[in-house]
């Protein structure tokens, strides 16, 4: 349940400073994964997100690797792991174990 409440926090403090960000293309994704996320968070909360939802991580997390700031960067891989991780399991389980 901790887990759960700390990432939740972890997402929204990572798309934040992405949204703040110099780069205008980590500043686009900031924006594309805010009202992403607020939109499941406020309307779909129980439900888990769409398959193709994980390709469309993908893109916006390239689009972050391909950034060279080094933060973004970080967080590309990260995201690319994990939703990796989600198409191969499905178990919807993005930065846990």
């Amino acid at each position: 349940m901790y887990i759960d409440t700390i990432t939740f926090i972890a997402i929204y403090i990572i798309i934040f400073l992405l949204c703040v960000n110099k780069n205008e293309s980590v500043r686009a994704v900031g924006a594309i994964l805010l009202v992403c996320h607020l939109t499941h968070d406020m309307f779909y909360a129980n439900t888990p997100w769409p398959a193709f939802t994980d390709w469309g991580a993908l893109a916006l997390a390239g689009t972050l690797i391909l950034s060279r700031d080094p933060f973004a960067t970080t967080v590309g891989v990260v995201m690319s792991a994990a939703h990796i991780r989600n198409l191969i399991y499905g178990d919807q389980k993005f930065y846990r174990p």
